[in-house]
């Protein structure tokens, strides 16, 4: 078993050019002393310019993180009696153990920084809520474009 962190930067160099590349960090555990470090230049399968096009597609210069839209992750919202009074309570799906992913974006005149804690699993329980489907789609096209968190 490994504790890791991927982390997928795109930029421009100080002539403009674009460059991708992939940092990943893990440990085995339990032997968490040894931390391994790995750096891989990525190349797009399409334009940079292109790709980069297609990443503000996604809205993820907007979007607002994941805890705030947990509202729109409840569901089936039912009024019931406890100890004589009546209560509402609403049903939700928690995913405790998956993968996370804290983006930071800047362009031009803007910077978002948010975090989604398994966004594809939330979008199969949750298949119309358009800031996961923003952000899944950020995702496939990293993974389609670059190769990246292919087997999550």
């Amino acid at each position: 078993m490994n504790n890791h962190m991927g982390i997928f930067r795109m930029y421009q160099d100080s002539t403009e050019k674009w460059k991708a590349e992939f940092i990943y960090h893990y440990a085995k555990v339990p032997n968490q002393a040894e931390l391994k470090i790995e750096k891989r230049k990525l190349k797009s399968k399409s334009k940079m310019d292109l790709v980069w096009l297609e990443i503000q597609k996604t809205n993820i210069q907007v979007l607002p993180n994941m805890t705030d839209i947990e509202w729109k992750l409840k569901k089936e919202p039912v009024i019931y009696e406890m100890d004589g009074e009546k209560v509402l309570s609403w049903k939700q799906t928690s995913i405790l153990d998956g993968q996370g992913y804290d983006v930071h974006i800047r362009g031009g005149i803007f910077f978002n920084r948010v975090y989604y804690s398994n966004p594809e699993s939330y979008l199969r329980i949750n298949e119309n809520v358009d800031e996961l489907l923003y952000f899944s789609e950020l995702l496939n096209l990293l993974q389609t474009e670059f190769g990246v968190w292919k087997n999550n």
